[in-house]
């Protein structure tokens, strides 16, 4: 009977917690795909017309790289999560049919691998996002070092901190089926590495977020100074935007921690962060691509009226 209940408990599980995770995964990464296809045919469309605006080549690279690394990441996890849900070894241990210091069969090996494996490229997909918004905000006060010296630093922090989770989270895997509570002390330093990573990762968004806003503002400012009245600069469309996309990846990583603290695993929850994650860069630029075309589309409409 309570082999019943136990199974019952994992299939309840399963339906209330792994099936949900999964959809709302898909869902967005299907969101973030069609982002990304409206981001290249912008782009060949750009090129094509012979527009001025293009961006500089770290920019161009990095969205497509930051896609497929997500793509791969959203693999990984999806293959990982499915050698867990057929681990005979699993099963086993939440029926309490057998010890789970008992040799550990090759799905549970398996989905450890394929964790980590999704865990390492979630780690440079974030550094690089890191990366291509302190770009943004370093080339936004006009490449001065002083701005930027500190999110440097907490993006180092952060991918070390990645790191140290993923080396700890397999010795941790491996060594808990022979000890478990040895394991198990491991996995809590790894839990800790990844919680010091999420923590690095949302200052500095919300750091490299300020500053961007407050530049723009003051440029803003300035250049308000030279100009009539009626035509002063509005920035607040362009604030919001960048408020609204660059916020994205860091809500999510609250609403993950959150989601957490109630009582979800990790492993469920990491690959809808991770779409957020690619999400919100490829919004922003999207966005002001079809700002930008679609004011270079009114001047064109106008000239043969003046002429």
């Amino acid at each position: 009977m309570s082999t019943d209940l136990l199974h019952s408990d994992y299939i309840e599980s399963i339906a209330g917690t792994v099936v949900p995770c999964i959809i709302t995964t898909f869902f967005l990464y299907g969101l973030y795909s069609l982002l990304f296809c409206i981001y290249i045919q912008l782009q060949i469309r750009d090129s094509q017309l012979g527009n001025r605006h293009h961006r500089p080549i770290f920019s161009r690279i990095s969205i497509p790289a930051l896609f497929l690394l997500l793509t791969s990441h959203v693999v990984l996890a999806t293959i990982s999560l499915y050698e867990l849900l057929r681990s005979q070894t699993l099963l086993d241990w939440i029926s309490r049919k057998q010890s789970f210091t008992l040799p550990a069969d090759a799905r549970y090996f398996g989905f450890w691998n394929f964790n980590l494996a999704a865990a390492g490229v979630l780690i440079v997909a974030s550094t690089i996002a890191d990366a291509l918004l302190l770009y943004r905000t370093y080339t936004l006060w006009d490449r001065q070092m002083s701005p930027v010296i500190a999110p440097v630093i907490l993006m180092l922090l952060s991918f070390g901190a990645g790191l140290y989770a993923i080396i700890i989270g397999r010795k941790g895997s491996i060594l808990f089926v022979a000890d478990p509570l040895a394991g198990d002390t491991m996995l809590n330093n790894a839990a800790i590495g990844i919680l010091a990573f999420a923590c690095s990762t949302l200052v500095t968004n919300l750091i490299l977020t300020g500053l961007i806003v407050y530049r723009v503002r003051q440029l803003s400012q300035i250049t308000n100074r030279y100009l009539p009245f009626s035509e002063h600069v509005n920035n607040k469309p362009l604030v919001r935007l960048i408020i609204g996309s660059c916020l994205l990846y860091p809500v999510a990583i609250i609403a993950m921690c959150v989601v957490i603290e109630v009582g979800t695993n990790l492993i469920f929850v990491t690959p809808m962060v991770a779409q957020m994650m690619g999400i919100s860069p490829t919004f922003m630029i999207v966005e002001i691509d079809l700002a930008l075309n679609s004011s270079i589309r009114g001047r064109r409409s106008e000239k043969p009226e003046e002429s």
